[in-house]
């Protein structure tokens, strides 16, 4: 039995129990009726009716927790899968950085090689005008 059919039998039982006082409250008629309904009944109906109040209050209040822990959990498996995609993102990333870098470093000895072929040419060249010349 869950909270709202708890909730609903007691409410069933409180009005069922307060329309057989309006009832009885027909039949009997004397002064011990009275008193008995001062000092008992309606002591017991309006406790009742708080209690039952206070029950529906907390009903609610325990609904709308359920629902923030719903979407909490949802939110976690969320960000769960997100923080997985960043860490895979953030992996190809230092891949293709290691990868840029190793290109560049490449391209760097590649430069030092042209700059090395170009001194010889010149060079050369130098040699070839002075051997002419």
């Amino acid at each position: 039995m869950d909270h709202s059919d708890i909730l609903w039998t007691a409410n069933r039982a409180y009005r069922v129990i307060t329309e057989s006082v309006r009832d009885a409250q027909n039949v009997w008629g004397d002064e011990n009726r009275r008193r008995a309904e001062h000092v008992f009944i309606n002591a017991w109906i309006e406790n009742t009716g708080r209690i039952l109040t206070e029950m529906q209050s907390q009903h609610a209040s325990l609904s709308a927790a359920d629902q923030h822990n719903k979407t909490a959990e949802e939110q976690i498996r969320v960000a769960a899968s997100n923080s997985d995609d960043v860490h895979h993102y953030a992996k190809i990333s230092k891949e293709l950085a290691v990868s840029a870098d190793d290109r560049v470093q490449a391209a760097m000895g590649h430069i030092a090689s042209t700059d090395q072929f170009i001194s010889e040419v010149k060079n050369l060249i130098s040699a070839a005008d002075s051997a002419g010349g």
